[in-house]
């Protein structure tokens, strides 16, 4: 491996390490979580989609559930279904959930009551997102009171799969960002190459001078346009030779 590609290996390291050692610290200092950061630019399109399941379930009655959860996903590229409290099935497919989901169906905050009325979560976060093991391996899941026009509405979850997260309609498109992410890449590399190149170069004629030294060879000329450490070295050599 050429020297200069070494350096830029241990600067872009370097880089990694520093961004790593940033997120751990956010991480245990000040509970940093990931999927926080991930919910934040898409929270508010997630909520607009539940509520507009929600309006559709209500008016379709719990004999059309499964229709419209089924219209809906294919509409946006997604398996829609609807849990119970328990995580029992309500509709939209009745096979077991993966543990980690419900886990976190189970994981209820109380509901504030009004006028008889379930308002939604009072604690805790509406929405959440898992990644599971299985397949699929995106999950996405809104607390929501469920129910139709003749009954009150119960505790459930409305539970979004994908097979990857990219392909969820709610995120902000990725690209910009890793766009600027490898011109920053990239303008680092040019900052750094001008030096690496002014030391390969130097390293090289010095590797090249001490082989003729080393063939007998004295007439020996090296350039003398650096003015640090590698300059003072390459103006030795050629003056003293020998020793």
């Amino acid at each position: 491996m050429r020297l200069r590609t070494k350096i830029l290996l241990v600067a872009f390291t370097n880089i990694a390490v520093l961004v790593v050692g940033a997120v751990l610290f956010l991480t245990f200092q000040y509970g940093f979580r990931w999927e926080s950061a991930l919910l934040k630019p898409a929270e508010e399109n997630i909520l607009t989609f539940a509520r507009l399941v929600g309006f559709e379930l209500e008016r379709a009655g719990p004999e059309g559930w499964d229709s419209t959860l089924a219209r809906l996903g294919q509409e946006h590229g997604l398996t829609l279904r609807v849990v119970g409290e328990d995580g029992d099935g309500l509709a939209g497919g009745l096979g077991p959930l993966p543990v980690g989901v419900l886990e976190r169906v189970r994981e209820r905050p109380p509901f504030e009551e009004r006028k008889g009325r379930k308002k939604g979560p009072r604690n805790g976060h509406p929405v959440f997102l898992v990644a599971s093991d299985g397949s699929p391996r995106a999950w996405i899941g809104v607390r929501m009171p469920i129910g139709d026009r003749e009954r009150p509405p119960r505790r459930g979850t409305l539970l979004m799969t994908a097979p990857s997260w990219l392909a969820f309609p709610f995120f902000p498109d990725i690209t910009p960002f890793l766009s600027a992410l490898l011109g920053a890449l990239g303008l680092s590399a040019l900052c750094w190459w001008p030096l690496l190149s002014g030391i390969t170069r130097s390293v090289a004629g010095l590797a090249k001078a001490t082989q003729q030294l080393a063939e007998g060879r004295f007439d020996v000329e090296l350039a003398h346009d650096r003015r640090d450490e590698l300059g003072d070295l390459s103006a030795g050599i050629e003056v003293d030779p020998i020793g």
